[in-house]
């Protein structure tokens, strides 16, 4: 019996103090047979060098041709899906430039997808460089609507059937310019396949350490710096659009998808307030989320 076919998508920015661990814990997944892409968003240190080296060096490695400052991790994630040719693969799995992952990440999420699942994602250990480590905790049920208010996690965890990436790879394709004002591609992503009936696993099994510095593009959501990033979101509305934005996307890609309120910020508000039960799955976060719209914050 054959491996399992992966396709890892790595987006990479200014990451050459971490790239090389990371990209030997990929190219180290046991029992199952990894190629690795890597798309380079121009920097100002010697990533893309230390990349063009690793794909020297070893056939599993491409890196795409060089192309114009993308500004952020999703829009280089939406190139990515767009270049590679998923015909001769099983699985697309998403990586970060600075994480470590356990041996056997890609064979635990394989495990799952081939009990009828689409899609996959699971818990992570972030760790920092004092040797602080803390389980982040994203496997609580899944929710009615959950999808449309949250990710399922973080996006390194990410793993994908190849009919669910296909169909994700046409629609970004098709709708370039709607897909690329979404922010949080790895929320789009999940949203996308539970708006279009696909079913979704969150494994409380951690496959992977979620490194934490100064430069993480979402990190762990802890401690003043955090919640200070999370204050501006709030007040910006930003939150608010990205729900609007991504729950109208998913509704244009899925006919057969209808949304569940009138896509304008009163009506998101009324249903939040009404169903927050479906809104999102721990219980602290239904909190916050309800909080947020009684307050007219969302």
């Amino acid at each position: 019996m054959r491996s399992p076919r992966i396709l890892v998508l790595l987006a990479a920015y200014n990451g050459d103090r971490w790239l090389d661990e990371q990209i030997h814990s990929i190219l180290n997944q046991c029992r199952v047979d990894v190629s690795l892409f890597i798309s380079i968003d121009p920097g100002t240190d010697n990533t893309e060098t230390l990349c063009r080296e690793w794909a020297d060096r070893d056939h599993r490695v491409r890196v795409l041709p060089s192309s114009d400052s993308f500004g952020c991790a999703a829009k280089n994630f939406y190139h990515l899906l767009r270049q590679v040719d998923l015909t001769q693969v099983d699985y697309v799995s998403l990586a970060d430039q600075d994480d470590l992952w356990e041996p056997d990440k890609l064979l635990c999420a394989c495990k799952i997808l081939q009990q009828g699942y689409s899609g996959y994602s699971s818990n992570v250990t972030a760790f920092w460089p004092d040797g602080r480590r803390f389980l982040i905790d994203k496997a609580q049920p899944q929710r009615e609507f959950d999808y449309l208010f949250e990710a399922a996690g973080p996006g390194c965890t990410y793993v994908l059937d190849r009919n669910l990436a296909s169909a994700l790879q046409q629609d970004i394709t098709r709708r370039r310019d709607d897909v690329e004002a979404i922010y949080f591609h790895d929320w789009f992503f999940y949203a996308y396949a539970r708006s279009g009936g696909y079913r979704w696993f969150i494994d409380s099994h951690s496959g992977l350490l979620y490194r934490q510095h100064a430069h993480n593009h979402t990190g762990v959501h802890q401690g003043f710096r955090a919640s200070v990033k999370r204050l501006r979101m709030i007040v910006s509305h930003q939150y608010r659009f990205e729900t609007l934005r991504i729950a109208q996307l998913c509704q244009d890609c899925h006919p057969t998808f209808s949304v569940p309120f009138r896509l304008r910020a009163e009506d998101c508000r009324r249903f939040i307030l009404i169903g927050i039960n479906g809104c999102r799955r721990s219980l602290r976060d239904r909190i916050a989320l309800f909080a947020l719209a009684l307050l007219r914050l969302f």
